[in-house]
């Protein structure tokens, strides 16, 4: 089935997408040095980050929400990028549009956004165009459409059919590791949904535009056996990760249930 799905991704992949991706190779080696990978959960409620002003950053998703976002985000050089996953069902279009509107009106235009791309037909990039979003932005986009669940250098290339993943937290990683990163610094992974009833303790803020569904949703009872699935296919990646490129990811979250790779404390000052 995986085979099968891959299959009909990477048609589409070659037809739509193949060319306007190549452009990709411009971030090739663009940050060789460390890079802070900011994600939003739990533990990054309260933590101050006004020490990542000058350093290289990489933004997930909603992490426009924390309140240091726009103090570390402004920058006179090109060293803070802005990660975000393809987007999928149960959400639809106007959901994703709202979204998308509210993180480029909280983005400074210094930030390089990275836009992913699969084989659906309502893609960021459509919505991009449709809404007249990013224009003061630079703007790449990757194509996520390999779902053999095996991590190797060749399937983080994002000028060619990047491995599909069930966490923008592994995007921002593939990206990290193409950029030339030297140490990929993570925080706010915390990965402890499942120990949560309510959705606003899960994340640092309580709510986000194209998450209120998933109460009824992903969280909801029935859902959340396969919920656990789709943790383990994330912590499997992370494993695969790690043993291709053994401590070249560190984890300075505090708390959480990621201890696959080596934990480091982040000096908040």
């Amino acid at each position: 089935m995986k085979f099968l799905k891959t299959l009909a991704s990477f048609l589409i992949f070659i037809i739509r997408y193949r060319h306007k991706i190549n452009v990709n190779k411009k971030i090739k080696d663009i940050l060789l040095d460390d890079v802070y990978l900011l994600g939003s959960g739990p533990s990054m409620k309260g933590l101050k980050l006004s020490s990542l002003k000058n350093k290289n950053c990489i933004f997930l998703n909603s992490f426009y929400k924390h309140p240091d976002f726009l103090e570390i985000s402004t920058s006179d050089i090109d060293n803070k990028y802005y990660v975000i996953a393809p987007i999928h069902p149960p959400q639809d279009e106007l959901v994703w549009a709202k979204w998308l509107k509210e993180i480029e009106a909280m983005t400074p235009k210094n930030v390089v956004m990275i836009l992913g791309l699969n084989y659906r037909s309502t893609n960021i990039k459509n919505i991009v165009v449709k809404y007249k979003l990013f224009n003061k932005h630079k703007v790449f986009y990757y194509y996520a459409g390999n779902y053999s669940g095996l991590v190797t250098e060749k399937s983080i290339n994002p000028t060619k059919n990047l491995l599909a993943s069930e966490t923008v937290s592994l995007y921002g990683i593939y990206l990290s590791i193409y950029m030339g990163c030297r140490k990929i610094k993570l925080l706010g992974m915390d990965h402890n949904y499942i120990l949560y009833a309510n959705t606003e303790d899960m994340r640092m803020y309580s709510n986000a535009t194209h998450q209120d569904i998933e109460k009824t949703t992903v969280f909801s009872k029935e859902n959340m056996t396969l919920e656990y699935l789709r943790q383990y296919k994330i912590f499997s990646k992370y494993q695969q990760i790690e043993n291709l490129f053994p401590g070249r990811v560190e984890n300075l979250t505090k708390g959480g249930l990621l201890h696959i790779f080596k934990r480091e404390n982040f000096n908040e000052k």
